[in-house]
């Protein structure tokens, strides 16, 4: 599964949404050394993180499983509609349209869990 988010700047999208993160905006997300977004609330830290690509006119956000695990349903689905809820809450002047695919898409690593 892949969030794909339609912008006409993505890179200058990614950087707004990294300054979000890095001044408190958004407490939900945070991003790594790799620049890896990784999802905060308990329940869902540490079960995947994201990779963004920039393609032009697009913001990709590809989902890697935690070190050993797999993706399960429940984190798929919270993590793709997590994301994008806070772009729709934060961003929605910065991109046109995103969405997210029902199955694992070309570039996510993922082993299904049930």
């Amino acid at each position: 599964m892949a969030i794909h988010i339609f912008s006409h700047d993505p890179s200058g999208l990614l950087t707004q949404i990294k300054q979000g993160v890095d001044s408190g905006k958004i407490v939900t997300w945070s991003y790594d050394k790799d620049g890896d977004f990784l999802h905060e609330p308990y329940q869902w830290k540490g079960k995947a993180w994201f990779r963004p690509r920039i393609f032009p006119g697009k913001l990709t956000m590809i989902i890697f499983p935690a070190k050993g695990g797999g993706v399960s349903s429940a984190v798929y689905s919270a993590y793709h509609s997590h994301f994008i809820e806070m772009l729709l809450n934060h961003f929605d002047k910065s991109f046109i349209s995103a969405s997210a695919t029902a199955l694992a898409a070309d570039g996510d690593v993922i082993k299904s869990l049930p």
